[in-house]
């Protein structure tokens, strides 16, 4: 039975799903195959854009009521060959490659973390009503220099710890220093 999109079997195994996903899913990799060689065709960002955005909402589609059933499932091995061969495909690597280092290479998510991040973000959000912060990806994390709390000193305060910074540019030189000290007594000194 099909509803919604998930093909249902008496077992609620989701065996026919994950077949019927992999058949969809066959014919596009196959033409994206022949577009992408090694040395030439699309590159490494179009494909990926075309996976995220096409491949991995059909494979992560209704992952919130299969998880479960996916993780027991030992069919969902074709998802990962899926992944592999369009992995092998954005990172140009080679066909012997292996499943995981596909992905490391490729920079993307297994499929399976990918699945079960998004039950994650659901439970914690509509189930738990909790507020989530979805994570960020690394080029635009804040620099933490931008996050430590930098306080001027206050007349009349007595710090225990108190930190001296200075730099310079001569030339085409640069230099800085940290003096640190705690109670009073230099504990830290240190010239780049």
């Amino acid at each position: 039975m099909k509803y919604l999109g998930i093909h249902l079997d008496n077992l609620f195994n989701f065996n026919a799903h994950i077949d019927q996903t992999v058949a969809k899913l066959i014919p596009p990799v196959n033409m994206l195959s022949r577009t992408a060689k090694l040395q030439w065709g699309l590159g490494h960002i179009a494909l990926k854009t075309i996976y995220e955005g096409a491949v991995v909402s059909i494979l992560k589609y209704g992952a919130l009521i299969k998880v479960e059933a996916i993780r027991k499932n030992k069919k969902f091995a074709n998802y990962k060959r899926i992944q592999r061969l369009l992995n092998i495909k954005i990172a140009k690597a080679y066909r012997t490659i292996l499943y995981d280092a596909s992905c490391v290479i490729a920079r993307v998510r297994p499929i399976k973390i990918t699945s079960e991040q998004k039950v994650q973000t659901y439970m914690a959000t509509k189930c738990n009503n909790l507020e989530y912060d979805a994570p960020l990806e690394i080029m635009n994390w804040r620099h933490p220099a931008e996050i430590a709390t930098v306080h001027e000193v206050q007349n009349g305060t007595t710090y225990t710890v108190v930190v001296y910074t200075d730099g310079s540019k001569i030339g085409g030189s640069v230099g800085a220093e940290v003096v640190i000290f705690v109670n009073g007594k230099l504990v830290q000194q240190t010239k780049v």
